[in-house]
């Protein structure tokens, strides 16, 4: 897989229109993966794993823009769409306070505060990308289309 970051600027059935948060910015429609097509609803700026691999490329997985809505010692209530759920961030160091934009995301049932939203993507890309980017990769490898975020 070769994964880079995107943010959604409008969605339909089959993918999304995107703009890369690296390189060209010229906003491409993408179509999503079989993964992301049978088991997720991506929405209008959320973050997105493309995985420019495949061709065309694909949208392989999404991470949820959330607002922190309260600090419960080692964990976060955080809310978006009209839920909210109590969940830990993957970094402990990471400075969250009440009123945040984040972004959550999860590998399997347990959802977590990846990073905090700076402009259209991650404050730390590169930290999300080496925590999250295997973690994609392994997940495609072992359930392939039944792999979901």
């Amino acid at each position: 897989m070769d994964l880079v970051f995107a943010t959604v600027l409008s969605r339909d059935e089959k993918g999304c229109t995107i703009r890369y948060l690296a390189g060209d910015q010229t906003p491409v429609w993408v179509p999503y993966s079989a993964a992301v097509t049978e088991h997720i609803y991506i929405r209008r700026r959320e973050l997105v794993a493309v995985n420019r691999a495949t061709e065309p490329p694909q949208i392989v997985w999404r991470w949820i823009r959330a607002e922190v809505l309260e600090l419960r010692g080692d964990r976060v209530v955080a809310g978006a769409h009209g839920l909210c759920a109590e969940m830990t961030p993957r970094n402990p160091a990471l400075p969250l306070k009440k009123g945040d934009e984040v972004w959550v995301g999860g590998y399997g049932g347990e959802k977590y505060i990846e990073d905090l939203v700076r402009g259209d993507g991650p404050a730390d890309p590169e930290g999300l990308a080496a925590v999250a980017f295997p973690l994609i990769e392994a997940r495609y490898e072992a359930h392939g289309s039944a792999a979901r975020s």
